[in-house]
């Protein structure tokens, strides 16, 4: 993906990124149906089984989100000032092959890997677009967005556990609808303070 260089401003990254994702994922779905416990399987690859999740896995998690988030932390700058080129319009200026989006690539690749052993790739992925886009409606704040996020990934996961260790339901499952749920009353706040800020029109 690091490679991807798109020049038609009309495009999106994120939308070629999606494409492959969901290429990626039906093809994942297709070889494991054929298994002998097709149907089980899909369901632990798309929303995981966060509760049977053992030590092991927990340390090994450790170890590599600690990697990941190091490498974020010492490289903060590049990585940010390469996320402002995207937002600009400007990604066509970096290049065929640019060292930092490759290493940013890589780590992203590494985190959804390890986290979808775990708990799965719907999951996963609403964590990593659902609350970001959420913090991204309340304030415009850089910093704001990133504890507002963690926030809303956290009480997401408190709440959705509970869910589904008091009813009886999926975990991830669980996760996501309270995830869902957020985002639904993020966009309803936001669409109801923009009306009540929008100036009427000047006679």
């Amino acid at each position: 993906m690091s490679f991807i260089n798109i020049r038609d401003k009309r495009l999106k990254q994120e939308a070629i990124i999606g494409i492959l994702y969901a290429f990626a994922s039906a093809l994942t779905v297709l070889f494991i149906s054929k298994t002998p416990h097709g149907d089980s399987d899909i369901q632990e690859v798309l929303f995981g089984n966060i509760l049977s999740v053992s030590w092991r896995q927990i340390s090994t998690l450790g170890i590599v989100f600690g990697v990941i988030a190091l490498l974020q932390l010492v490289f903060f700058s590049k990585f940010f000032g390469l996320t402002k080129s995207f937002e600009n319009g400007e990604n066509h200026l970096i290049g065929i092959f640019n060292i930092w989006n490759f290493l940013f690539y890589i780590s992203i690749g590494l985190a959804i890997v390890f986290a979808v052993k775990i708990n799965g790739v719907i999951p996963v992925f609403s964590f990593l677009i659902i609350p970001a886009v959420s913090a991204i409606m309340l304030t415009k704040n850089n910093f704001a967005v990133f504890i507002i996020a963690l926030i809303i990934s956290i009480v997401a996961s408190f709440f959705g556990l509970n869910f589904s260790f008091h009813y009886d339901f999926p975990a991830g499952s669980s996760i996501v609808a309270i995830l869902g749920i957020i985002f639904i009353l993020t966009s309803v706040y936001k669409m109801l303070s923009s009306a009540l800020t929008r100036k009427p029109p000047a006679a």
